[in-house]
């Protein structure tokens, strides 16, 4: 099945959100052990989606307003199909 840009960049956007949900939820109820594992079992297929939209040429934020813009380092993208990402600029780390 061969997905169209638009889905793929709602797939990527919304894997990324769950997995900031699951790292905040960690943090939250201090289960962070448990839901690392499920960002790690996750990550991969987030990834190869985003790799996906690279090789169809998209390579721009997925957002309107960058989420490692925000000048929160809690909030971030696990993955990013851009070519030149955001964060080092910002001396978030």
């Amino acid at each position: 099945m061969t997905l169209s840009i638009s889905e793929l960049k709602e797939r990527v956007r919304s894997g990324n959100d769950k997995l900031l949900d699951a790292w905040e939820k960690g943090k939250r109820d201090g289960d962070i052990d448990r839901q690392l594992e499920r960002i790690g079992n996750s990550w991969p297929k987030l990834s190869n989606l985003c790799l996906e939209l690279e090789a169809n040429g998209f390579n721009e934020c997925l957002y309107d307003k960058p989420k490692c813009k925000t000048g929160d380092i809690e909030q971030f993208c696990f993955v990013c199909p851009r070519e030149t990402i955001h964060w080092p600029d910002e001396k978030l780390l």
